[in-house]
């Protein structure tokens, strides 16, 4: 639009309009006129001139058009820009000379009924004088034709710049919208943001808090002093003290003695009388010095400092082809040392066993593979088994394996001895793995999973949740879900939550439209964040599942789409699944427990009995009372396919960030131009916005699902509307 308001030529055209609006102006005053009136001849005047400055410049408006042609790209216009300059002109002529013949006429009318009222009597009562003759009619009726038309083409190209406005308006208006569901998702973050701050500093100020009792705890720098003074001051007596000779030596001596027995293990005095010590003449006691009884007395600290240190006991995992097992041996003994611990508990020789910390011994033939351990004389420390450390064992004769779970007293005790089975299963449910879906495979068109992808990919860059339920249909045997197309309804995302507006009344004409087709709701899809995590679905996500499937039937399917990192940056995949029966029951009574607003998303389900709330572990899962349930454990996999539909999913769809209005249908028609009208109309999604115009109801979108549906012509009354709609000239 800024383009052409700066082009000279459309400049001089809207001036040329207003021209040609003034002279239409004065000749409906000339025509409301009477012959004699002196403002006749003036407007037949003005009108004349009008006529003539409105024609010279067209002709130099043709020739600058003209020349342009001969180099468009030069004032950068195109053939079909040239060709709408040129018709402008051609109808503008026609409408400048229809005014002039209109005038002349007019004129001349009056003088030639003067001539004929002053040459011959006119008929008895006729009063033929004031009848308009037949030339006024034709260039009245010439003159209405035109300006009709040209009032025509005038409200036409209203319509297509109120389109326009109607377009651009939407398109600010969808974009207001997003910018503002985009603004609430990021002020739920900066919300959750700033709760973890807050938390985190209360963690860190108790942190501090505990660290200045510690600090307070420990005592001032005083006490240490303290302590310090009083060690040097023994050490300054200890080294005055004389040295003891005679019976004082001899005491001396049997005290040391005393405590020597005591440190190497020897019984405290009083609990276990000492031998009496003889005192030894003086004469034959040698001198002993200060630097050898200190000697002498670190290394019997030494000695027992090590002779006190026991060895520790690790328990070792051991996994043969029977099973796995436990053995518990010091951290200091060998390979024949743990080999002598697996016969004591096991009851296998040594000589029939080989063991190896790499899994690969089991399934070796070859009797000198893996000799990690084959050295019976190495420690285990030394060859890194630690405490839980895994090995591996490989015997050379059959073995049988107690099993690790043995039955508790709820599973021995007698059915009916304290209770009936309707208590039993009022308290607990048993949950049972559902071997496979009730179907095999999900097809779903090429086209629409490349629509819904894309714009995850593109538009949202798997940063929030999107999702939409599938139509199609089911095959004879049951065992393929068939999706035609997607629609997807009003929603709310975030990384972490998705919420569908259902059962609306635009939902509702989806069912209308999807049955005229012949089609059905056959599933729903979803796509997840790329928030990282260590499972496939969380709780939430179970429990849409469950709903939907609970909503739809048991052939329900559910197809996640999902963004996998690899070393190329990333690619999209498809997975189909479908929850068990039993899962669909479980939540429909309760029994699963829905995350409460601001729990972190975890794989495992909270299972609560809802008849007997204060039952601890309110399921059976393998045999085990339980809590809680993997997700996984309720899950159903499928395979997942593709196909071309008989609709094309080209056309904008519904409820997304992209525009949808007539700017979008008019390129649609334009863009499938050599197809066929019914082909050019076989998208659901141009169906939808079709049926949602007032131009056409109910009855006629069945007219047209059927020729749809059934490859038919569409009518001919059809086309004009819809042409009309999309603001395409039938010519």
């Amino acid at each position: 639009m800024a383009g052409k308001r700066e082009d000279p030529f459309y400049s001089l055209k809207v001036e040329l309009d207003e021209s040609v609006n003034d002279l239409n102006q004065k000749m409906t005053r000339f025509h409301g006129l009477q012959a004699g009136n002196p403002e006749r001849r003036t407007l037949s005047t003005q009108v004349d001139a009008g006529v003539e400055s409105v024609r010279w410049q067209l002709e130099e408006l043709a020739g600058a058009v003209d020349r342009a042609a001969g180099n468009p790209a030069k004032f950068n216009l195109t053939n079909e820009e040239l060709t709408t300059r040129r018709r402008w002109i051609d109808n503008t002529n026609k409408t400048v000379g229809a005014i002039q013949d209109a005038l002349k006429k007019a004129s001349a009318a009056p003088a030639a009924a003067k001539g004929g009222a002053r040459g011959g009597s006119s008929a008895p009562g006729g009063g033929g004088g004031a009848e308009p003759s037949d030339a006024v009619r034709e260039a009245n009726a010439k003159f209405v034709g035109v300006e009709a038309e040209r009032q025509t083409l005038i409200l036409r190209q209203q319509d297509e710049h109120l389109d326009d406005i109607e377009a651009a308006v939407s398109r600010i208006g969808n974009m207001g919208r997003n910018i503002g569901e985009e603004l609430d998702g990021q002020s739920r973050l900066l919300n959750d943001l700033g709760e973890e701050m807050d938390t985190t500093y209360s963690r860190l100020r108790a942190a501090q808090k505990r660290m200045a009792e510690v600090i307070r705890s420990a005592g001032s720098g005083s006490q240490f002093c303290m302590i310090i003074v009083l060690v040097v001051v023994l050490m300054i007596l200890m080294a005055r003290a004389p040295e003891p000779s005679g019976r004082g030596r001899t005491a001396a001596l049997a005290h040391r003695s005393a405590v020597r027995g005591i440190s190497e293990g020897g019984a405290l005095p009083g609990t276990l009388p000492l031998p009496p010590q003889a005192p030894a003449p003086p004469t034959t006691q040698p001198p002993v010095g200060r630097s050898s009884r200190a000697s002498s007395a670190s290394r019997a600290s030494s000695a027992n400092a090590a002779a006190r240190a026991p060895p520790v006991r690790m328990i070792i995992r051991l996994r043969s082809r029977d099973g796995l097992e436990r053995i518990t041996v010091d951290d200091t003994a060998t390979v024949m040392g743990l080999k002598a611990a697996i016969n004591a508990a096991l009851g296998i020789p040594p000589d029939q066993m080989r063991l190896s910390k790499d899994a690969g011994l089991l399934a070796s033939k070859a009797h000198g593979e893996f000799a990690d351990m084959a050295n019976d004389g190495a420690s285990i420390k030394s060859l890194g088994v630690a405490h839980g450390e895994m090995i591996y064992m490989l015997v050379s004769f059959e073995r049988s394996v107690e099993p690790v779970y043995k039955k508790s007293a709820f599973d021995s005790r007698p059915f009916g001895a304290s209770c009936t089975m309707d208590t039993i299963l009022a308290k607990q449910t048993r949950i049972e793995r559902q071997d496979k879906a009730r179907f095999e495979s999900v097809s779903i068109d090429r086209h629409a999973a490349d629509k819904f992808q894309s714009y995850v990919q593109s538009a949202l860059n798997f940063n929030i949740k999107r999702g939409g339920i599938m139509y199609g249909t089911f095959s004879e045997d049951g065992n393929t879900v068939k999706v035609d197309f997607i629609y997807e309804p009003p929603q709310s995302g975030s990384a972490l939550q998705l919420t569908l507006e259902r059962h609306t009344p635009e939902e509702a004409q989806v069912d209308f439209l999807a049955g005229l087709l012949g089609y059905q709701k056959v599933g729903w899809i979803f796509s997840q964040s790329k928030a990282k995590r260590d499972f496939i679905l969380h709780t939430a996500e179970l429990l849409q599942i469950a709903a939907m499937q609970e909503e739809l039937g048991e052939s329900c399917a559910t197809v996640l789409v999902s963004w996998e990192e690899n070393d190329q940056g990333g690619n999209v995949q498809f997975e189909a699944f479908q929850c068990s029966a039993q899962c669909v029951r479980l939540a429909k009574e309760g029994w699963i427990v829905p995350p409460t607003e601001g729990e972190p998303p975890v794989g495992v389900s909270k299972m609560v009995n809802p008849k007997e709330p204060s039952v601890t572990n309110a399921v059976i899962v393998a045999s085990k009372d339980q809590a809680e349930v993997d997700n996984d454990y309720f899950l159903c996999p499928a395979a997942i396919a593709s196909h071309d539909g008989r609709l094309h999913n080209v056309f904008p769809l519904e409820n997304r960030l992209l525009p949808q209005g007539k700017p979008e249908v008019r390129e649609h028609m334009r863009s499938t131009a050599s197809q066929s009208y019914v082909e050019r109309l076989s998208d659901f999604h141009l169906l939808l916005w079709l049926s949602k115009q007032p131009n056409l109801d109910s009855n006629d979108m069945i007219l047209l699902c059927d020729a749809v549906k059934e490859s038919k012509p569409v009518m001919e009354g059809y086309r004009v509307i819809i042409d009309s709609i999309a603001g395409i000239s039938s010519g």
